[in-house]
């Protein structure tokens, strides 16, 4: 017993105060065995201490715990898969996924699956909700309040690029780990609200616009001058010397004038002067240079527009929407987006000055 053990180590603790440490440990003991049964059922057998044992803190231990090989087999049924290892997460970092993610719980490598275009941000969303003691599932928010900070790691299960199949690779996940039965998730099903018509045009736009551009870009070739280059260069040489000589006999007369004593010396020398050195018919080469840039501008708009095409195509067959209605809100779909992440970070900046 403690009351026993501590006059020997500390011979200055009398005996009252020695079984009062006793009735306190005990106290705290019930009071973690209570909370353990509020998280994790009130039948399940406690296999792992939750004091003594400190969970790990390092992302790079999140994967479900080796099975022996001996009962892989029999255990891998009743627990789950066995050694599957995924991604972790860093919420400040700046990659950009779509798919599957966890929030598992690295003690008892428990999960909460879900889906996001954006994985990153949907995960900040939940660890605001989590600190604010709002979020909806109720055993996530449980074993969030009783557990230490590094308890809990963010995951990549998988990275999904067709929108379309992200819910059914949400409840493969969901079934494989067992995330609602023995997890965090709050119902059995990944039925979550439904994506908006921007959101697929947004999604197709990432995963199919930038290799049907490439499949299309035209390349800038510097074309020769031709003989028609060098033909209208000539031609409009010789028309403009009648006029250069007539602007430079008038800037003679203005400048003399100016130094005889009249006001308008500056007309000759800040206007005729440099119309007289600038103003020159375009040369040779530069005549070609133009015709190539105005060649590979016109043939990189047709491949954008084709690629824009390939875009709408995709999300009007696969989601049996018109095609004009696709086609009207796909200029807007980047605005429609960007006012979407500044409401987000707007919210997180309000509930971070609402928790400090």
């Amino acid at each position: 017993m403690v009351a026993d053990k501590l006059p020997s180590h500390n011979p200055g603790i009398s005996d009252e105060d020695a079984r009062s440490l006793e009735v306190q440990d005990q106290l705290e003991s019930a009071a973690r065995e209570q909370a353990y049964q509020e998280v994790y059922g009130k039948n399940r057998k406690r296999r792992l201490p939750m004091r003594e044992e400190k969970p790990s803190t390092s992302l790079n231990s999140c994967f479900l715990p080796r099975l022996p090989d001996d009962s892989a087999s029999e255990k891998q049924s009743e627990n789950g898969p066995a050694h599957q290892q995924f991604r972790p997460l860093y919420l400040n970092g700046i990659e950009k996924f779509q798919g599957v993610y966890g929030i598992v719980h690295q003690s008892t490598r428990k999960f909460y699956v879900g889906s996001s275009v954006d994985v990153v941000e949907r995960l900040k969303t939940h660890q605001i909700s989590l600190r604010d003691k709002v979020h909806h599932s109720a055993k996530l928010q449980r074993a969030w309040d009783i557990s230490s900070i590094g308890s809990f790691a963010f995951v990549l299960i998988e990275e999904v690029p067709d929108l379309l199949n992200l819910r059914k690779r949400e409840q493969h996940w969901m079934d494989k780990l067992r995330a609602f039965s023995e997890g965090f998730n709050s119902k059995s099903t990944a039925d979550g609200p439904e994506l908006s018509l921007p959101t697929h045009i947004d999604s197709a736009y990432r995963l199919l616009w930038q290799p049907a551009y490439e499949s299309t870009k035209p390349s800038f070739i510097l074309e020769p001058p031709t003989a028609d280059d060098r033909a209208a260069f000539w031609t409009e040489l010789s028309a403009i010397w009648p006029r250069k000589v007539k602007q430079s006999a008038i800037a003679a007369l203005l400048v003399l004038g100016g130094v005889y004593g009249l006001n308008i010396l500056y007309l000759g020398l800040f206007y005729y002067l440099p119309v007289i050195l600038l103003d020159w018919p375009e040369s040779v080469s530069r005549r070609a240079d133009w015709r190539s840039q105005v060649r590979f501008q016109n043939a990189d708009i047709i491949a954008r527009r084709r690629a824009d095409d390939i875009v709408i195509k995709h999300v009007a067959n696969h989601l049996g929407v018109p095609r004009e209605k696709v086609a009207a809100l796909y200029p807007n779909v980047p605005h429609i987006m960007q006012k979407r992440a500044a409401n987000r970070e707007k919210y997180r900046h309000k509930n971070f000055r609402r928790r400090y």
